[in-house]
């Protein structure tokens, strides 16, 4: 029996096998992480909604418990989470929990502040989302005192703390695994713009698409491709249709994450004009890729010369005219390490 910390990570969902390489990878790059940096500690995963089924199994030598929820609402959430407490119990059961490990301030931190009364565990919750904003119905039912709230960004920080107090602010970054860049660093970069995000309106690439349609008045034989799938989807396609840009974008989908890596290697720069982001894991893969970036100020978003800022389609075409017409002098860096990520952590569950 391994004599380190027991660790429960509480999830929405969690990638249902070790090819499901498109499931949060941030969290994936971070339980990995952990695993190897500490091989003592005993790490089990309860993820709510997804995968739709409930058979336990085995993701990288860590165990994980499914409950299947599907996203249910009314009785079926309430069923899903009964799952998750007989999960606990067996967890606890077998050994006594340390830690548990909730990601995102909804009913995973709900239910990791209720599994922490239960076994005197620290309950540590990082916020990744939405969960940030004052419409989250979760807030006014987690007890605050009862869990170490950690933000990714100070962004996220600011944002919980326009409509909540609370005693201590700890910003811990999710950092990437920097290995699998390793090998993508002298890729030709054949693809003027990509753009990688849920098709949802949050994420507005019609305003993407509407920006390509203005810079091909001065670059007609412009590349881009978008990557990524939703309900927006055919709307996107009717949009760039109606602008004849059939030639200049590609509607490339979903894809798993080593092909979304292989086509940042192969890009200039990524636009990313999203209306919200608590930390922007692509902004961390983008600039590890070698890419500049032009977003709003969003997530770790900051003004440097590989990314510059913009707040409407204007603003946006002059920037990206900007970096094709003489790219900035480029300092790429080695941009938030998981180890790191993992170091703070590790801190944090002393």
């Amino acid at each position: 029996m391994k004599s380190g910390k027991q660790i429960l990570v509480i999830t929405p969902g969690f990638p249902s096998d070790e090819n499901d390489s498109t499931c949060i990878p941030a969290l994936q790059d971070y339980v990995k992480a952990l695993q190897s940096n500490c091989p003592d500690y005993i790490i089990s995963v309860i993820s709510l909604q997804y995968p739709f089924f409930k058979k336990s199994y085995h993701w990288n030598g860590i165990q994980v418990y499914p409950c299947g929820g599907k996203n249910g609402k009314g009785l079926r959430r309430l069923k899903t989470w009964w799952a998750a407490f007989r999960y606990f119990k067996k967890i606890s059961k077998a050994n006594k929990l340390d830690i548990i490990h909730s990601f995102w301030l909804t009913e995973a931190a709900l239910l990791g502040n209720l599994f922490s009364s239960f076994e005197q565990a620290v309950h540590i919750c990082t916020l990744l989302g939405q969960d940030a904003k004052k419409e989250n119905k979760y807030h006014r039912f987690i007890n605050k005192s009862k869990v170490k709230l950690v933000f990714p960004s100070r962004f996220c920080a600011e944002t919980y703390l326009k409509h909540t107090s609370y005693p201590e602010t700890k910003i811990i970054p999710m950092g990437v695994d920097l290995k699998e860049y390793s090998t993508n660093q002298n890729i030709e970069k054949s693809i003027d713009i990509l753009g990688v995000g849920a098709l949802i309106p949050l994420k507005r690439f019609d305003e993407f698409v509407k920006t390509i349609a203005t810079l091909k008045m001065d670059f007609p034989s412009i590349k881009t491709v978008i990557i990524g799938d939703g309900p927006e989807k055919e709307k996107l396609h009717q949009e760039i249709q109606k602008h004849e840009l059939q030639d200049n974008i590609e509607l490339r989908g979903s894809i798993p994450r080593n092909e979304v890596l292989q086509y940042m290697a192969k890009s200039k720069i990524l636009l990313h004009p999203s209306e919200f982001e608590i930390f922007g894991a692509v902004f961390a893969e983008a600039l590890n890729s070698r890419m500049y970036i032009v977003s709003r100020k969003v997530g770790i978003a900051e003004e440097s010369n590989v990314w510059l800022l913009a707040n409407n389609n204007e603003e946006f075409v002059k920037q990206i005219a900007h970096i094709l017409n003489q790219a900035p002098k480029a300092d790429f860096v080695n941009f938030f390490d998981i180890q790191d990520t993992v170091k703070a952590y590790i801190a944090l569950y002393q």
